[in-house]
């Protein structure tokens, strides 16, 4: 592993900058943390003076913060803790989780300034060293996912005789009493089936330290992989059964709640998880015990045999029989069972696919469980590999202090897909940056590729789903489906679609209508509206249902004169909905329209269409729009904001309409003229 460290960017820190400076050098590398994992810590030769204790010094400890990540930590994000206040663990009976919180919430200096302290913060007070740092290296819990009996030998072969070590101990109160007795010597601390300390006088020394240790692990993994030289053959993922499956999997997943899923297909992963005999060896468990959380103690391995459905149907319902008898054979009185379905599911010859609440999670489970992959074959290239205890497994699975890490889902429509299409428009580009806020994934589709990207670049600032642009023209159908694809293999289906795609055509009476832009119009707002239709009601018949709403306008139920090639397009999809409302209500799936008030904006209009129109009225482009206002009754502006709540309402409070039309309009009443 290379040394990362540049004196040069070192240069005229100071000791806090320092610890945040060796923290991230760890964090940014995927092959020590993954995800917030890893822990640091500085210990300052200097004290503070308590004003309230009458200027009396106590020792201070800066400690990585809880939730903060080690690769973008700040020096504002370490705890600081008076260790005076910390009693050693050998001096204590065994705390209890939450008295041990307790007693590191009543050692913070400010708690209205201060992070919360890590859950190690203990074993950092009293380790013998300044700075510390602390990995789960892929390397060193390769070398210990072993044997108990074989550790010792292995450790020596890489580092010589007398490395210090601990075979595995519960992470917090019991894993930093065992090393207060131990009392290391050096200047690294090996810990079994979890990861690697070192420390030194300065933030430098414990992180050489530490790249010198995993660099030795990892040349000692490599010899030993030559060796054996294990060869996987390449695979090649049917993309299109792969987008089938993930729809599948999801609809089986999320019968109490609705999960993400997605589909990866990294080439090394697919040919690892392919090879023969990695389903056995997947069976045993965690490479390192903090991310059982993530992807729980097993993943799940599908055989696709006979009839797609059938066969993940069959191997979802059984993982959740057999996680029953994992929790009733290890659970105490005080825990109450998690959900029961597979965070990682695998399926040789076709990718692994892994599910969540929302992406952030699914992304989290398949980058551990790609590494876990590696570190399976790493293992039993210089050994068996051995992971902790079932009985381990249950215990870190359930620990409290590690389920503060997952995120929950407490809006009512994060964690679910939505596709817009047309969403470089104006109504759309609103709907698309409420539903991000709201925590949804949004795909936004367009035919304007540079308007739907700079919109994914602002989309992606304002929320932590998945934002993606797609180009799409909506009356093609192989792209149509083409999306939808990519789409289900990336979240696990569509839940929502926003259909705003509109083509405004030309402002004419009937007897003079270009017969060629009428075509344009019946083409783009219906016939395209049409075809993606049938893709989304495909898709979310395979999965969980969901909704389906078409932006359409107020010149359907009150139509206006010389507008006649639009209504008469917009029509087309507005009907067309009430239809696919009454045949789609039985798979779940809801169908409702929006009609806004078309105001005649630059943004919506032809800039020759609002000149024509303010002409006929005897006023300009401001004037008609206030003409346009003055029909309403109450002589209100509808603005995209406004459209867009009606959106996020039919979604969320109307959850039990379909096949009805919601006008966003300020009151319209007929027109007269």
């Amino acid at each position: 592993m290379d040394n990362q460290w540049n004196d040069s960017e070192a240069a005229g820190m100071n000791d806090l900058q320092l610890l945040a400076y060796a923290s991230q050098l760890i964090g940014r590398e995927p092959s020590l943390v993954l995800h917030g994992g890893g822990n640091s810590s500085y210990t300052p030769t200097e004290t503070f003076s308590d004003p309230l204790l009458e200027g009396r010094t106590e020792r201070v400890l800066y400690v990585k913060g809880s939730g903060s990540d080690m690769a973008t930590i700040q020096p504002e994000q370490f705890s600081r803790v008076n260790v005076d206040l910390i009693p050693r663990p050998g001096e204590l009976q065994k705390l209890p989780d939450d008295k041990m919180m307790r007693l590191l919430e009543r050692a913070r200096i400010d708690a209205s300034v201060d992070a919360r302290p890590s859950v190690e913060t203990l074993l950092h007070a009293f380790l013998p060293g300044k700075y510390i740092l602390h990995s789960h290296a892929n390397a060193m819990v390769t070398l210990t996912n072993q044997p108990d009996a074989d550790i010792p030998r292995i450790l020596a072969e890489v580092y010589g005789e007398g490395t210090e070590w601990l075979p595995y101990v519960m992470p917090g109160f019991d894993l930093a009493e065992a090393v207060d007795k131990k009392k290391p010597m050096g200047n690294a601390l090996v810990l079994a089936h979890h990861g690697l300390f070192t420390w030194g006088a300065t933030a430098r020394e414990a992180y050489d330290k530490h790249i010198e240790m995993v660099t030795k692990a990892e040349q000692y993994i490599a010899q030993k992989k030559a060796a054996k030289n294990i060869v996987f053959a390449p695979v090649v993922a049917d993309q299109a059964k792969a987008a089938e499956a993930a729809l599948i999997i999801r609809k089986h997943v999320s019968l109490d709640n609705t999960v993400n899923v997605r589909w990866d297909d990294d080439a090394e992963t697919l040919a690892m998880i392919s090879h023969p005999g990695f389903t056995g060896l997947s069976q045993r468990g965690v490479a390192t015990p903090d991310h059982v959380i993530r992807t729980k103690q097993k993943p799940l391995v599908i055989s696709l045999e006979g009839n797609m459905e059938e066969a993940i149907a069959e191997s979802i319902a059984q993982y959740a029989a057999d996680y029953e008898q994992y929790f009733l054979r290890n659970k105490s009185d005080s825990v109450t069972k998690l959900a029961a379905y597979p965070r990682v599911i695998i399926i040789p010859g076709l990718g692994l696919f892994t599910t969540g609440p929302n992406m952030k999670e699914v992304r989290i489970a398949a980058d551990i469980y790609s590494h876990t992959v590696r570190t399976i074959y790493d293992a039993e290239a210089i050994g068996t590999y051995t992971p902790i205890s079932e009985k381990d497994h249950f215990d870190m699975e359930y620990w409290i202090l590690e389920q503060a890490k997952l995120s929950k889902t407490t809006k009512p429509i994060e964690g679910r897909t939505a596709l817009v299409t047309g969403g470089a428009g104006m109504f759309a580009q609103e709907i698309s940056r409420t539903l991000v806020k709201e925590g949804a994934n949004v795909i936004i589709t367009d035919v304007r590729d540079d308007a739907g990207l700079v919109l994914e670049t602002e989309l992606k600032q304002l929320g932590k789903g998945l934002v993606k642009y797609l180009h799409m023209d909506i009356t093609n159908p192989e792209e149509v489906q083409r999306v939808f694809e990519i789409i289900s293999r990336s979240t696990g289906g569509v839940d929502i679609v926003i259909a705003t795609v509109g083509f405004l055509g030309e402002n004419a009476k009937i007897e003079n209508m270009n017969l060629e832009l009428a075509q344009k119009s019946l083409e783009i707002n219906g016939y395209g509206h049409l075809v993606v239709l049938q893709q989304a009601i495909r898709v979310m018949k395979q999965s969980v249902g969901g909704d389906i709403i078409y932006l359409s306008t107020n010149n359907v139920p009150l139509p206006g004169p010389e507008f006649g090639g639009y209504s008469m397009g917009k029509a087309a999809g507005h009907q067309i909905n009430s239809v696919a409302a009454r045949e789609a209500a039985g798979y779940g799936i809801r169908v409702n329209v929006v009609t806004p008030y078309d105001e005649p904006t630059s943004a919506l209009w032809d800039p020759e269409i609002i000149a024509k129109r303010a002409a006929k009225y005897g006023t300009d482009a401001q004037g008609l729009k206030n003409v346009y206002l003055q029909r309403t009754l109450m002589k209100k502006e509808i603005l995209p904001e406004h459209v867009a709540k009606t959106v996020f309402a039919v979604l969320t409070i109307h959850d039990r309409a379909t096949g009805q039309t919601f006008r966003v309009d300020g009151g319209r009443p007929e027109l007269k003229d």
